[in-house]
């Protein structure tokens, strides 16, 4: 689970204004919510699947209500140039809508993951395929960037081909074909070192595609093992998120939350993908003399299982549905359910999706 608790945007001065102002309006939620791995990160009237801007609810609680005062926390991906690296690399990380039955009631949940090894995706297994409930539904939105944004959505098998509970990570296979310019994720063959600059590339709270820099550094403290330590700000919804080291390797997949700005000793966690790729049989380090990350991904190879990683029997690639539609966001109207609004802070988001 996330932290306590997409063609996309061009350039242009007005633009990129207006995606601030949307931004922080959006971003209307707290950073002080005590999480862990064990549940999905929050829940959403069902009715709101399939969408790509998501009202901000009162479900969410206070979620990121300091980050209007904070603005450096959550920086917009969306507002690098389109060469940007980061922006290019980050291009295979998209928001996981996940439609989820659990107890008779079904409802949204949002996650963040990674197209991965051609036509895999990487994500927490508490999204997909959860501790709790039944995903009935996946789909991965990519390109969602602001207002702005024409996105691509994808759906996913929500039956991983492979899984570990303990690690918190899942691969399932994409039902529809990735764009053909996604860049190989760069994963690197080293455990975050303690104090390295880290940057955390996720959709908090379900919101547009952002990156953590700010005060984003490994914990100063790290057990011998799988666990990664971080003290990088999250939200719900980040959870599978990617981390990056100073170097745009990744080292580690954010799940849980924990982190207390007033007690330095604190922290979030993630696992370290290289622990997580020795015991994939879907997963590859890249050559030791370093691979051209410019390069497109390549197709997934079939390889056994290894480790203590659940592994489906069902390697072979599944067949591809049709081609994901490239749709413009749509501007949504008021909805039936209960959105907050009155005169607080989260009226100026509720008028965008008004208009």
């Amino acid at each position: 689970m996330a932290r306590p608790f997409d063609e996309p945007c061009r350039s242009g001065n007005a633009r990129k204004r207006r995606l601030a102002a949307f931004l922080t309006a959006a971003m209307l939620g707290t950073v002080v919510f005590a999480s862990n791995a064990s549940a999905i990160d929050f829940k959403l009237p069902v009715e709101d699947y399939g969408k790509v801007v998501l009202p901000l609810r009162q479900s969410l609680g206070d979620a990121a209500r300091d980050v209007v005062d904070r603005q450096n926390v959550f920086e917009p991906i969306g507002l690098l140039r389109d060469d940007d690296p980061m922006r290019r690399l980050s291009r295979a990380i998209g928001r996981l809508d996940l439609k989820v039955e659990e107890n008779g009631k079904e409802f949204l949940s949002t996650c963040t993951a990674t197209i991965v090894e051609g036509n895999l995706v990487l994500t927490n297994y508490h999204c997909i395929p959860g501790f709790s409930g039944k995903v009935l539904e996946a789909s991965l939105l990519l390109d969602y960037y602001g207002p702005d944004s024409q996105t691509i959505r994808i759906p996913v098998d929500t039956a991983p081909v492979e899984n570990d509970p303990k690690l918190d990570y899942s691969l399932s296979r994409l039902a529809g074909p990735p764009p053909a310019d996604i860049l190989p994720v760069p994963f690197s063959r080293e455990r975050s070192r303690p104090l390295e600059r880290l940057t955390i590339v996720h959709h908090p709270a379900g919101q547009p595609k952002m990156m953590t820099q700010f005060r984003c550094y490994a914990a100063d403290k790290q057990e011998d093992g799988p666990l990664l330590r971080h003290r990088c700000d999250t939200l719900p919804g980040s959870s599978g998120a990617l981390i990056f080291n100073s170097d745009r390797q990744v080292v580690g997949i954010h799940h849980s939350g924990g982190l207390n700005e007033n007690d330095p000793s604190s922290f979030n966690e993630g696992s370290n993908t290289v622990d997580i790729i020795g015991e994939s049989a879907f997963l590859h380090l890249p050559p030791a003399s370093g691979g051209d990350a410019s390069a497109p991904v390549a197709a997934a190879a079939p390889a056994s299982s290894s480790g203590t990683s659940t592994t489906s029997a069902a390697v072979a690639r599944q067949p591809a549905a049709a081609d994901p539609a490239i749709t413009p966001q749509p501007a949504f109207g008021a909805s039936q359910n209960e959105v907050i609004g009155g005169t607080g802070s989260a009226k100026p988001y509720n008028d965008i999706l008004g208009q």
